[in-house]
């Protein structure tokens, strides 16, 4: 990944976490260059997805919440 383009991808989640946007990412190997925006947005707060079920559940989490 272009170096511009890992900025971007830290420089937007972290806008969005401090905004209290919930923010998703798929870790990758700590050694590929294609992984760094991720790995920094998980480092930084955002929710590693492992499975499809963690992006099941956050949907539901934000389209289905019960009001209190």
């Amino acid at each position: 990944m272009p170096r511009g383009c890992f900025v971007l991808v830290v420089l937007y989640g972290t806008i969005s976490l401090q905004e209290n946007r919930n923010i998703l990412a798929v870790p990758g190997p700590i050694d590929s260059e294609l992984s760094d925006g991720c790995n920094e947005l998980i480092e930084i707060d955002a929710r590693p997805v492992m499975n499809a079920n963690d992006i099941l559940e956050e949907l539901s989490n934000h389209f289905y919440t019960v009001p209190e």
